[in-house]
């Protein structure tokens, strides 16, 4: 898609603002934030614990689909984590993070919730070839 010359991107934010009140105070999480994200690029807000980032996505209900393969990342940032088998690819395990909404990078990667869902995580992908399985909050997933 093009507009004149230029591009048009997939998503443009342009000088966004958000505040978040609570009671009489106001928390403001961004402000005058803008950039541009194209056609087949992959862009990652990166910021410190606590600057708004996963406050906006619960606020504004956002869906958020990210592929990685940096089991940390994905159990941080997730809902739940669906595990791929070697290729061709197909669904090893589904399991949900039961962890706390506001997430600190130090306390919850040290949590023992955190790290037991690590070592589920690299055990299914290094063996990657089992009987799909999906979580039920348990603390270890359903085998089926």
């Amino acid at each position: 898609m093009t507009r004149g010359d230029a591009v048009t991107p997939m998503v443009e934010v342009a000088d966004l603002a958000v505040a978040f009140r609570d009671g009489r105070s106001a928390t403001t999480v961004l402000d005058g934030l803008s950039l541009r994200v194209e056609r087949d690029e992959v862009v990652c807000l990166l910021g410190p614990s606590g600057c708004g980032k996963l406050r906006v996505r619960r606020e504004y209900a956002m869906t958020v689909v990210l592929v990685t393969h940096d089991i940390d990342e994905s159990i941080y940032l997730a809902d739940r984590v669906v595990v791929l088998s070697p290729r061709p690819a197909s669904v090893v395990a589904d399991l949900a993070v039961d962890l706390p909404p506001d997430r600190d990078q130090i306390a919850t990667r040290e949590s023992d919730a955190f790290v037991h869902l690590r070592a589920r995580a690299a055990a299914l992908l290094r063996d990657g070839s089992g009987a799909p399985e999906r979580d039920t909050g348990a603390a270890e997933p359903v085998e089926r």
